[in-house]
Order: structure tokens, then sequence, then C-alpha cells
């Protein structure tokens, strides 16, 4: 598993490299969606995909990637700790443009859940590559998490864009 996805990532920075120009450009947010999709097709575990609202909105360069880095490592922590029995667990990516320069991104499952308070400080994958990573473009993460009931990881550029409450 780690061989494949150290694969996919080196795969999908040399995509990026090609696909998204200079850092003080926009970039459409379907370049974020092309992204996503490649990143789920390569999970062991199926996910359900929904796009709304992408046509004509376009982020910076920066936004793009720290949503498609953080997103991929929600669904990375699904798939590794979402547990339940194949089929049981259903998984789920939101991607909504917001105006024309906002998105959200939820990446939802109904897994075996988790007490964010009790995660100790040595796990970095939430605290720094989700939330310090969106923190830093400018953008925010929330992880709604219960044990028995499953995970949200909410994504949003900009911070506080309208619909990334809940």
């Amino acid at each position: 598993l780690a061989a494949r996805m150290a694969g996919d990532a080196v795969r999908r920075l040399d995509e990026a490299a090609v696909e998204v120009p200079g850092v003080d450009d926009r970039v459409a947010l379907s370049v974020l969606t092309r992204r996503l999709r490649s990143g789920v097709a390569g999970f062991s575990a199926p996910f359900i995909v929904r796009i709304e609202g992408a046509d004509g909105v376009e982020l910076p360069v920066e936004a793009i990637d720290a949503l498609s880095s953080a997103a991929m490592q929600a669904m990375v922590n699904s798939v590794q700790h979402a547990d339940g029995p194949i089929g049981r667990v259903r998984r789920e990516l939101e991607v909504r443009g917001v105006g024309a320069g906002g998105c959200v991104i939820r990446v939802i499952d109904n897994g075996s859940g988790f007490d964010p308070a009790a995660v100790p400080p040595s796990r970095l994958g939430l605290r720094v590559s989700i939330e310090e990573r969106m923190a830093n473009e400018g953008g925010s993460a929330r992880v709604a998490s219960v044990p028995g009931e499953g995970t949200t990881v909410t994504l949003a550029w900009p911070a506080g864009v309208q619909g990334s409450d809940g």
C-alpha cells in the first residue's frame, strides 16, 4: 500500500507540474477535481464522488495544492482507520465550488470514528497534513468524528467560505 501510494504521489506531482501554471496564477477548480478523481481511483476502498458548482470557479495554485493534499490525506486516513467489514463502510468525497473563487470539500465515512481530542500529538496526519496545511494557505479544516459513528473532514478555501460549517 505504501509503495503504491508513493508511486501515485510521484505521478500526481509530475501531472501537477505539467498542468499547473506559475504560483501567482489562478486555475480552474477542474484541475483539483481531476487530481482527486485520479487519487480516488487508486484506493482499494471505493469512494462515492460528488462534484457540484465547479464550473467557472478559479482558485490560486497554492489553494489547489493545499486542498488536494489535505483531501488525499483525509481519504488515506479513512481507508486506513475506518475499519469495518468490506462493503459496510461508506466513503464519500464531495467537492463544491462556492462563488467564483471558493471551495468546500468533505471527506465522509460512516466507519469506526474516533475522539479527535484523544489523538496524541505525535500523530501528525490530522494536525500537520490537514489542519496546518490548510491554515498555511488561508483555508480551514474541521474534523468531526464520533466513535462508532464515522468521520467528516471539511476543508474550506478561503477560511470561512459560506457552507463550510456543516
